[in-house]
C-alpha cells in the first residue's frame, strides 16, 4: 500500500494493488478521513468516466487540502475526498507535486510552465526567468522547487538514466 497525507494529519489517500477473478491486476483508490482507522475504496476517474481509455493501474496520486490528484490513462484527475466526482485538469502535465509549507500544488507542464495552484480551478504562473524543463520534480517549498532533467542526448543511450537534479528558484536554475 502506498499512500499520502494532508497536512490535518487525519485525511489520506492510498494505493492498492489488486487482483481480479481473472488475474487481471488493477489499482484501487483508498481514502481515510481519521488516519486510517476507517478507509473507504472509491472509484478511480475511469470507472466513474468510461468513456475513457481504461487502463486499471494509474502512477501518480497526493493529496492536499482534502484535494486527491490522480493520473489515470495519460491524464490528471482532480476531486474533493468529501464528494468522489473526477474532474480532468485541463492541463498538459508532466509532473506534480505538493508543497507541504504553503499547501499549494507544484505543476510541470510539457510546455515546460511551471505553476501553483490552491485548489485545482485557477493556476498561477510561477516567475522561473525561462522554460522550466524538469521531467520530474522531487520537492517543493515556498522559495525554490527541485527537479530532474533527462539529457535528451543521454537518453537514447543510457535508457533514461536521471542527469542532474536542479534547483530552480526566482535567482535562476541550479544544479
Amino acid at each position: 500500500l502506498k499512500f499520502d497525507m494532508d497536512n490535518n494529519g487525519l485525511c489520506g489517500v492510498g494505493k492498492r494493488d489488486m487482483r481480479d477473478s481473472s488475474g487481471k491486476t488493477r489499482d484501487e483508490i483508498l481514502i481515510t478521513k481519521d488516519n486510517w482507522k476507517h478507509y473507504e475504496v472509491v472509484p478511480t476517474p475511469c470507472e466513474q468516466h468510461p468513456e475513457i481509455k481504461q487502463r486499471s493501474y494509474f502512477f501518480e496520486f497526493a493529496i492536499c487540502r482534502s484535494i486527491l490528484v490522480v493520473e489515470q490513462s495519460d491524464k490528471y484527475f482532480w476531486t474533493s475526498i468529501d464528494t468522489i466526482c473526477w474532474r480532468e485538469i485541463p492541463l498538459d502535465i508532466r509532473d506534480f507535486v505538493v508543497d507541504r509549507e504553503s499547501n499549494e500544488w507544484v505543476i510541470v507542464t510539457y510546455g515546460n510552465s511551471l505553476l501553483r495552484s490552491s485548489d485545482m480551478l485557477t493556476f498561477d504562473t510561477v516567475n522561473t526567468g525561462g522554460p522550466c524543463y524538469f521531467a520530474k520534480i522531487k520537492y517543493a517549498d515556498r522559495q525554490s522547487v527541485y527537479g530532474m532533467s533527462y539529457n535528451a542526448h543521454k537518453m537514447r543511450f543510457l535508457r533514461c538514466k536521471i542527469d542532474t537534479l536542479y534547483r530552480l528558484s526566482t535567482d535562476g536554475l541550479t544544479s
